[in-house]
């Protein structure tokens, strides 16, 4: 979805090589990976970053790919960091925009866990229905 969006804010930064699908004259036209062997991986990224947005998108139930996740965190590291190898090359824009939803991300789940703890730890102290639980208690 995140792909997606940015391509319809005429910002294409990414794309999953196995499951993308263009013409071979786009291909051509386009110069192909030609602009990108310099990088190791990540040409299918450039390569939709680079295509002028007269180009679309689209989706269809019979397009999507599964790939299986990584078992180990190592192997997930290690993908990250091939990812973060092609970002370089991305638009300052891209940069700035990807920078802002991570933050965003960080600030929801440190803001939420911080409630949740937070909210334990004074429902304990000042439970506003402990005297009353103690006047209940008592009266048994």
């Amino acid at each position: 979805m995140q792909y997606f969006s940015f391509t319809q804010l005429d910002l294409p930064y990414m794309g999953v090589g196995r499951n993308l699908a263009y013409k071979k004259q786009v291909f051509v036209e386009n110069n192909g990976f030609n602009d990108h062997n310099h990088i190791k991986s990540g040409d299918d990224d450039l390569f939709i970053a680079g295509l002028n947005s007269i180009y679309s998108i689209g989706t269809h139930l019979s397009g999507f790919t599964y790939s299986k996740q990584a078992k180990r965190l190592s192997d997930w590291v290690c993908h990250k960091r091939i990812h973060l190898i092609t970002s370089t090359s991305y638009p300052i824009k891209v940069h700035f925009l990807l920078m802002k939803f991570f933050t965003t991300q960080l600030l929801f789940y440190g803001v939420s866990l911080g409630f949740l703890f937070l909210g334990q730890f004074t429902l304990l102290i000042n439970n506003p229905c402990s005297d009353k639980m103690d006047d209940h208690i008592m009266d048994r």
